[in-house]
């Protein structure tokens, strides 16, 4: 039993990603036909569009560390926020879209001793709305801390009473913002705080392995450029129109020091000693040189005539 519900998590995890992250999602090429793998459905649901023939070309499988570095290198174009629109919500069945009134409560939700909260507050662009920063759920500092050994006989509904109570109410506690027509901009307050409690990738930019095996990842060396440069500019922007000597100065070294560093982080240090100069030679028409065309056998029977006229002029020099 506990396999095959750890089958279903997997399987709605691996769904919802390729639905969402589209630098992870296979390209389906044919369907299967469904009506045989999901007899207990009047009619299958929405996922059972990725019981198909998969195509794995331009993303992949089983390297991990492709996917962590592709998770890492993900701009907001390659996340898909709202993938059930209305109109496809209410073409499925009904079962598929019971319970929609509380798709955005915010209340605890119980198993036994295990109190969690729905924070759909956390995620508000899922349904197409405006993201704030959200609140922290008043739970004290204890509670994460208890469980089930050595109390059989406890009573969770009269242990989860005050939580009860918020779930009894739950359609008062429903989660609303204004509509969201615009893409987020990086200095939206709510994304400056998810910056600061967050990690923005899963590498470490601060250090990078001399060499490795394999497919080497270049997210965290892309972050830590866009470290550096950002910061140069944020230190131009300080320094005004009419900047001192002294400010030009320092300025000047923190370009060359930073510039430095990032060099160094994608061992490309070497550059430093010759001066950045990336323009190509003019290629004259006299330099070009069209390939030879001959004349004569192809295949197998050419490439053992031309062996044997190789080995007879060898000979030859050799007398």
């Amino acid at each position: 039993m506990s396999k095959g519900i750890n089958c279903i998590k997997k399987m709605a995890l691996i769904i919802w990603a390729w639905e969402r992250v589209t630098v992870l999602s296979p390209q389906i090429v044919a369907k299967k036909d469904a009506r045989t793998a999901f007899v207990d459905f009047p009619r299958g649901p929405h996922a059972t569009r990725w019981f198909a023939h998969l195509s794995w070309t331009n993303t992949t499988k089983h390297v991990l560390k492709v996917y962590r570095d592709a998770l890492d290198s993900m701009i907001e174009e390659q996340f898909i926020w709202e993938p059930y629109l209305d109109d496809l919500i209410e073409s499925l069945p009904v079962y598929c879209h019971a319970g929609r009134n509380i798709w955005r409560v915010r209340v605890p939700i119980f198993c036994w001793n295990v109190v969690e909260v729905h924070l759909p507050d956390c995620v508000m662009r899922q349904f197409g709305l405006q993201q704030a920063i959200p609140t922290p759920f008043p739970f004290d500092s204890t509670h994460f801390r208890h469980d089930r050994r050595g109390r059989p006989n406890t009573n969770w509904e009269l242990e989860h009473a005050q939580w009860l109570s918020l779930w009894n109410q739950r359609l008062q506690y429903s989660c609303d913002a204004p509509v969201n027509h615009e893409p987020f901009r990086y200095d939206d307050p709510y994304l400056i705080w998810f910056r600061r409690i967050t990690r923005l990738v899963i590498g470490n930019p601060n250090s990078r392995p001399q060499s490795q095996q394999g497919y080497v990842p270049n997210s965290t060396s892309y972050e830590t450029i866009v470290r550096h440069i950002h910061s140069m500019v944020d230190e131009a922007k300080t320094l005004g129109d009419n900047p001192s000597y002294e400010a030009l100065y320092m300025f000047r070294k923190m370009v060359r020091d930073q510039g430095s560093n990032c060099l160094k982080y994608v061992h490309e240090a070497d550059r430093v000693h010759v001066s950045a100069d990336y323009r190509r030679d003019m290629v004259q028409p006299t330099q070009l040189h069209p390939p030879v065309r001959r004349r004569g056998k192809g295949g197998v029977a050419g490439r053992r005539e031309r062996n044997t006229n190789q080995t007879c002029n060898f000979r030859n020099q050799r007398l």
